[in-house]
């Protein structure tokens, strides 16, 4: 049974959203369900493939200081916003900010379950979107215990006050230390600042076509060699990343409204790209359907 709590505004926000249909329109076969906890809250999805884009217009309906990490259960996909993205997989745990604007594409039917919270209960986070690192152990103790938690508030034991606390505990406990393991590597790791720059330079110039290789360790100051040897860090060759950042931005192109005008050929060439052949062709390899069909979809 649905229910809210005064004291928390994220889930008075939350589930006004959810009244006024923010979200899509689902079909018959689909399942969507907030479970509100004590501050925070619970969500917990099962959808037919979709391209879900947060406007700025939703975006500011709520909370600056709403957080959310979904963990994939099942289907694959992709997240991104206007400073990074990340290919969500089976298992994968990503946070973001649930009050900036982004966009969720999965290619094929997905399961998901989100934990929703206010920022104040974890101080310090960042506001660009990250993946977890499936390796460590207190990212497997987190999905463990979304997994857990959710079952528990399907079967409904969360309607007291106290074991909606207890259950919410449960989950901040191990976000905590995912996080803390995140910032520790962030902070200690010279490269990897080295890295996030570099990625914010290739995200910056992802419409420019004379953006190469060359070009990047120029503006960055670093030879190949170094480049090549930060990018060892990601699932990415350097020259993949700058191709997936000129994709995103061709689908970012597509789903916002006032470019509707735009031809196929116009968003590859605006995207970086000198042939529409070349650009749908490395599109529907990423995304699992090809630009035409996307912009059907919308």
């Amino acid at each position: 049974m649905m229910f809210t709590r005064p004291e928390s505004e994220v889930i008075q926000i939350y589930q006004s959203l959810q009244e006024q249909q923010y979200h899509l329109t689902l079909p018959s076969d689909a399942t969507y369900i907030e479970y509100p906890l004590h501050q925070c809250s619970l969500t917990y999805a099962e959808l037919a493939p979709l391209t879900s884009v947060r406007t700025s217009a939703i975006a500011k309906k709520i909370p600056n200081a709403y957080m959310s990490v979904v963990y994939i259960i099942s289907g694959n996909g992709t997240w991104f916003n206007s400073k990074g993205f990340q290919h969500l997989a089976p298992g994968q745990l990503l946070f973001f900010n649930a009050a900036s604007e982004f966009t969720f594409h999965f290619s094929s039917r997905y399961q998901v379950v989100s934990f929703n919270f206010p920022e104040y209960l974890l101080p310090r986070l960042p506001t660009q979107g990250f993946a977890f690192d499936l390796i460590h152990e207190e990212s497997q103790v987190l999905r463990l215990a979304l997994t857990s938690v959710l079952a528990q508030v399907r079967a409904g034991v969360h309607s007291e006050e106290l074991t909606a606390r207890f259950l919410e505990q449960a989950l901040l406990a191990p976000l905590i230390d995912c996080v803390s393991v995140y910032q520790q590597k962030r902070e200690a790791s010279v490269s990897y600042k080295k890295l996030c720059s570099i990625q914010q330079l290739i995200f910056n110039a992802s419409a420019d076509d004379n953006f190469t290789i060359e070009a990047l360790c120029d503006n960055a100051q670093i030879s190949k060699r170094y480049l090549h040897k930060l990018f060892a860090m990601t699932p990415y060759h350097a020259n993949d990343f700058i191709y997936q950042t000129r994709l995103i931005h061709g689908f970012q192109l597509m789903v916002t409204q006032n470019n509707q005008h735009l031809s196929i050929l116009d968003i590859a060439i605006h995207s970086g790209f000198k042939s529409q052949a070349h650009f749908s062709r490395l599109f529907k390899r990423t995304f699992a359907l090809t630009p035409s069909a996307l912009l059907s979809r919308l």
